[in-house]
């Protein structure tokens, strides 16, 4: 049997993600008059509170504890008094309803709504609507006294209801970057990578789509190396593979939007005699991928926190770093397995989380190339060459075209000579909508990175190359015409909210918690679901909020 008050309060709010602007949460309080004048409520109140919360699961000296982490003040906090008892109200009347909106200021130091609950670690930004039916103090007193009666017992005797609101900030990195460089506002329009290349489709280094005098920014390259050892011949001299990644030079990457990207491998064969330049067919090893189904493309999350723990930066501290697979900040936790695990299917999960970009890619194979080596000069004699760090950033490619050879990685012979082949591939990749943006707080952050894998054959010959740090962003961007949400906002809130019923603010549940750290948390720490009157008066509740 239901409480005499669980009736008395009911409170419903506007569905789907909420974006910053005026009157961006929005919703009705309903107030059954009879059941709030019996439970001895004499004020509802209504508030829009966002918090930050982590939590590092550690081991010292023997002993398993929590290490909790809180803002000192909440990311936003604000109230409305609704109703009080003095209010007067016809007498014939049972039930009064009251709207209520909040605004929510256009500010980049709002993280969008997160959860992420992996291994011995946790965190969370939530945005919450909470009811409250303050109830009189038993006896009267002064309003210092009424006031710590209020807080001592506002969870165990006042009526509280709680919503979680799905926020998502504006996209203000590219809406801004037009008043001081060459990115125009939004609308935006694809071009294509290269300024000299005819217009696409499929590219996308944003502009307008009308003609103007726009010089377009250069694109980043992400570049590394790595020394191969043919199967079975360790002690050979080795080969080599340079490649590249280039990306579209945007201030972020916007969610749901087309973005190019241009991966170029090429292949440096060990050292060959010189009979061998005329037989391309011994070049045999490494031989290049001859399709995408030899690349793993897969965007991972590099998430940082802290606590407030005095020693979070020792090594046993609060202060952790985890790079973890996009589904798992997503909601998507069942769509992949791992990071660096090849597959080949061409759905959502075979495609690591960037779109079916195995569908739009383009491969470009060149054919062998022989390449005579020099003899190394006697006044400065060769050192080996050293790989070039995993997620290194440079302004321009290091491939050397067939016309000007490449240095060879060791192995420099008077005739000897290498056989040298390039490879492009050339495709768009679309960032799911349930990724949360990017942001940065005291105690959470995070970061993406996109990684590309290609396996050869041999022991440990595979190369890992880690693009990034990338800023994500939101892609939604403030139109004059469709308010604050605009059309990406449409798109995307469809998407939340079909997502949204596996629990919280972008898919997460308790069903997700991992490691004994967090399950170990009382549910009162994470859970910000409904803890009171529901809603609907048929008992079912909105499909973002079903678990």
């Amino acid at each position: 049997m239901s409480s005499p008050h669980s009736s008395a309060l009911s409170l419903s709010l506007k569905q789907g993600p909420v974006t910053p602007g005026p009157e961006a949460i929005s919703g009705v309080v309903r107030l059954n008059l009879p059941l709030v004048r019996a439970s001895g409520i004499n004020e509802v109140v209504v508030k829009l509170i966002g918090e930050v919360k982590t939590n590092v699961f550690v081991s010292q000296f023997g002993v398993d504890m929590n290490q909790l982490g809180t803002l000192d003040k909440p990311l936003i906090d604000l109230s409305q008094s609704l109703w009080t008892a003095q209010i007067p109200t016809n007498s014939r009347t049972d039930e009064i309803s009251i709207p209520f909106a909040f605004d929510i200021p256009i500010s980049p130091s709002l993280p969008p709504s997160f959860k992420l609950h992996h291994d011995d670690i946790g965190g969370s930004v939530t945005y919450t609507v909470h009811l409250l039916g303050i109830k009189s103090p038993p006896c009267s007193g002064t309003e210092s006294t009424s006031l710590a009666w209020n807080r001592i017992n506002i969870g165990r005797s006042n009526i509280q209801i709680t919503r979680p609101i799905t926020f998502v900030p504006l996209d203000l990195a590219l809406s801004s970057s037009s008043s001081h460089s060459s990115l125009p506002s939004p609308p935006w329009s694809p071009l294509p990578l290269s300024p000299s290349a005819p217009p696409s489709e499929t590219s996308s280094l944003y502009s307008y789509s009308t003609t103007s005098t726009l010089t377009p920014r250069p694109p980043k390259i992400y570049k590394t190396s790595l020394s191969l050892r043919p199967p079975y011949a360790f002690f050979s001299p080795p080969a080599t593979i340079h490649a590249s990644v280039v990306l579209p030079s945007l201030p972020s990457l916007p969610l749901n939007h087309p973005l190019s990207i241009l991966i170029t491998l090429q292949s440096i064969s060990p050292p060959l005699p010189p009979s061998s330049s005329s037989h391309p067919e011994k070049f045999k090893f490494p031989k290049l991928p001859n399709g995408v189904d030899g690349f793993d493309l897969r965007l991972a999350c590099c998430v940082k926190l802290s606590t407030n723990s005095a020693n979070s930066s020792a090594g046993g501290g609060g202060g952790r770093e985890r790079m973890v697979g996009w589904e798992i900040v997503a909601g998507r936790e069942g769509d992949a397995s791992g990071l660096e695990q090849v597959k080949g299917q061409s759905d959502v999960s075979g495609c690591g989380g960037l779109g079916d970009w195995k569908k739009n890619a383009t491969l470009e194979i060149s054919q062998p190339t022989w390449i005579p080596s020099s003899p190394p000069s006697p006044s400065s004699p060769s050192s080996p060459q050293t790989p070039s760090s995993p997620s290194s950033l440079s302004s321009s490619p290091t491939f050397h075209a067939p016309s000007s050879p490449p240095s060879p990685p060791e192995g420099q012979g008077q005739g000897l000579g290498h056989f040298t082949q390039k490879l492009t591939l050339s495709t768009t990749l679309t960032l799911p909508t349930t990724l949360p943006p990017s942001f940065s707080t005291r105690l959470l952050s995070t970061k993406y990175y996109i990684q590309l894998r290609v396996p050869f054959s041999g022991l440990n010959n595979n190369l890992l190359l880690n693009v990034g740090p990338l800023d994500v962003s939101s892609g939604i961007y403030p139109t004059s015409s469709m308010g604050a949400t605009g059309a990406m906002g449409m798109g995307m809130g469809m998407g939340m909210m079909g997502m949204g019923a596996r629990g919280g603010a972008f898919g997460f549940g308790d069903d997700n918690l991992a490691g004994r750290g967090v399950r170990e948390l009382p549910p009162s720490y994470w859970d910000v679901t409904s803890t009171g009157t529901n809603p609907d008066p048929s008992g079912r509740q909105p499909a973002y909020l079903s678990s």
